[in-house]
């Protein structure tokens, strides 16, 4: 087992009600994201940016735990979630202010799961990141 999926397996303890799905998890290159999601009937796959592989495990789990508050939103679509998801991802891409609610929404499960601390270091991280990245393009 490796340790994401070690990390996986610790924040899954605290979504009881996603017990019913598999998982598998691992690391890509995501160009506007720290983790993504996807699902396929029940199982679901998560990816990590590689730009957090070597960063501390509290930026991890709050990828992860920000990812499973998602698929739980998901999961209360009911029997026809295929068809919802598609359209709510749809939204999803072409609404900013459902962009933001919807992250919202995420980060309200994810810090009610107990994950707030890792939330608040993955935001702060960001923040930072796009300072430097700001900093980088003044200089060039």
């Amino acid at each position: 087992m490796t340790k994401l999926e070690k990390l996986l397996d610790r924040v899954l303890t605290r979504y009881p009600e996603l017990v019913d799905y598999s998982f598998s998890i691992g690391y890509k290159s995501l160009p506007d994201a720290y983790a993504q999601y996807g699902l396929r009937f029940s199982h679901a796959t998560i990816e990590i940016d590689n730009s957090l592989r070597s960063k501390n495990d509290s930026l991890k789990i709050a990828a992860i735990a920000s990812e499973l508050s998602h698929i739980l939103k998901d999961k209360k679509l009911g029997p026809f979630s295929p068809y919802a998801i598609l359209g709510e991802r749809l939204i999803y891409k072409l609404s900013r202010r459902y962009r933001q609610k919807d992250e919202k929404q995420a980060d309200l499960i994810t810090v009610s799961r107990g994950f707030g601390r890792e939330l608040l270091a993955l935001l702060e991280y960001e923040e930072k990141r796009g300072e430097d990245e700001e900093e980088e393009i003044h200089e060039g």
